[in-house]
């Protein structure tokens, strides 16, 4: 058996998250952009979610 856990981080914490979330449903995107290196956005993003934990 593998063991896990699941932790609640707040949406303002983990900003990265929630928008990738977002835009799986709403974007019109093929392939993930995440898998392709990301956005700029997102970069800067998650260096702005990393300072903030």
């Amino acid at each position: 058996f593998e063991k896990w856990t699941i932790s609640h981080v707040s949406r303002h914490i983990n900003r990265a998250a929630a928008t990738i979330a977002e835009s799986v449903t709403f974007g019109p995107y093929l392939q993930s952009y995440v898998a392709s290196g990301g956005p700029r956005w997102l970069h800067k993003m998650l260096q702005e979610d990393m300072r903030n934990t």
